[in-house]
């Protein structure tokens, strides 16, 4: 049986820029050694990152509730989950920033924790901005899209 995911276009360039579904299997591959393993499905990377990307969003978002404070939401397990995926987790991050539009949720702490974390320089938000989660998120989009991380 296989599974069907929405992702963003930018996941899936060849779809014209439409929202697309990517399909897999949920079967285990029937191998007797490595070398005669036959999959039935093979996955890109970036959707790959998107599939646990949501799957771990959705947890977070559940866990969380309408707790306000985000120290005590950035240390659920699956926002913890999320920031240990490390760059992988960039892109996905930026397309659901990109996804969310003026009603960005909070995911500022997981991309200053793995940008510094990974030796890049995180773009500073404008005293002005700070709490203001959409201009919060459009600082974070143009320095994606500044450093290869936009998709």
């Amino acid at each position: 049986m296989g599974v069907a995911v929405l992702a963003p276009a930018s996941l899936f360039p060849s779809t014209g820029g439409t929202v697309s579904e990517a399909y897999y299997s949920t079967a285990a591959p029937s191998c007797v050694t490595a070398s005669s393993c036959v999959l039935d499905y093979v996955i890109a990377k970036k959707s790959r990152n998107w599939i646990k990307f949501q799957n771990l969003a959705g947890q977070w978002k559940t866990q969380r509730g309408v707790r306000s404070s985000i120290t005590e939401a950035a240390m659920l397990r699956p926002y913890q989950s999320i920031i240990g995926m490390g760059e992988d987790a960039i892109e996905p991050i930026i397309s659901q920033l990109r996804l969310e539009g003026d009603d960005a949720d909070q995911w500022f702490w997981a991309l200053g924790s793995i940008s510094e974390a990974n030796d890049l320089t995180p773009p500073t938000i404008k005293p002005e901005d700070q709490g203001d989660f959409a201009k919060m998120a459009q600082t974070w989009i143009k320095w994606a899209e500044d450093n290869g991380y936009a998709g």
